[in-house]
């Protein structure tokens, strides 16, 4: 019960500072409607974004990086790629490794950016020497493909097994696919590929649909594969597009 009314105590204590102009008690406040249990209402995400800009302007950082989330998504404002790289880059220069990251993604995409290559690796570096798990998965594609960075295999796997080892299922996909670390288990590959794809990862839906183009670990389900190329193809992957582009509509269901 005293657990409660302290609770309550606090949040009223970071309701009045955030009301006083405190940038930290307004990102708390922008946490606090972002973060409810279950769906969120128009409401808390509008409140959400409110208070997250609120602290933005303040140069809060984590604040920057959460306003560009809400941009992305077009929680609580208007849906806009653009004032989402921008405010990343805001949190990404003021060393936010989930801003660097986000703002890496941003430009291998070209979302809200100029597509460019070299500035993701740049981002992704800076994430990934903070322990990033997603950019350390992401620096290691960009050495495997040649992208942004002269290829290196040795740097990829290097950069996968870092990320695998924290649990991130794209680089788990590659590990087990290509037996860095791990006994080569192509079962297993698909297995860590599907969880991230779910997740909304891109690469991940791509490196899925090939295991079902060419039945990696997997039955062969052209249905599949074209179900996964098409996800990754809307954002933006390229190699997804040309896959895409190469499949006869007919084999689909054979």
């Amino acid at each position: 019960m005293f657990g409660f009314f302290k609770k309550f105590a606090e949040a009223g204590e970071i309701r009045k500072a955030a009301h006083m102009g405190d940038a930290e008690a307004q990102f708390k406040m922008g946490k606090c409607y972002y973060n409810v249990q279950g769906v969120r209402t128009d409401y808390e995400n509008a409140e959400a974004a409110k208070w997250f800009q609120k602290a933005a302007d303040q140069n809060h950082a984590k604040a920057q990086g959460c306003l560009g989330v809400c941009y992305a998504t077009g929680e609580g404002v208007s849906k806009d790629s653009a004032q989402a790289a921008y405010w990343y880059h805001k949190a990404a220069e003021r060393g936010d490794a989930f801003s660097q990251h986000n703002l890496g993604d941003c430009c291998i995409f070209g979302d809200g950016v100029p597509k460019d290559y070299a500035e993701a690796v740049k981002w992704y570096q800076k994430a990934a020497d903070q322990g990033n798990a997603a950019s350390q998965c992401s620096l290691g594609l960009c050495y495997f493909d040649g992208k942004g960075i002269q290829q290196d295999f040795a740097e990829a796997q290097k950069w996968f097994c870092k990320a695998a080892d924290q649990g991130n299922p794209t680089a788990l996909g590659f590990c087990f696919e290509n037996g860095w670390g791990v006994t080569k288990d192509k079962a297993e590959a698909v297995k860590w590929y599907r969880k991230a794809a779910e997740q909304n990862c891109v690469e991940a839906q791509y490196e899925l649909a090939v295991c079902y183009e060419r039945g990696n670990g997997v039955t062969r389900n052209l249905a599949e594969a074209f179900k996964w190329y098409n996800l990754a193809a809307a954002h933006g992957h390229e190699a997804a597009k040309n896959a895409l582009t190469k499949m006869v509509p007919k084999e689909f269901f054979k």
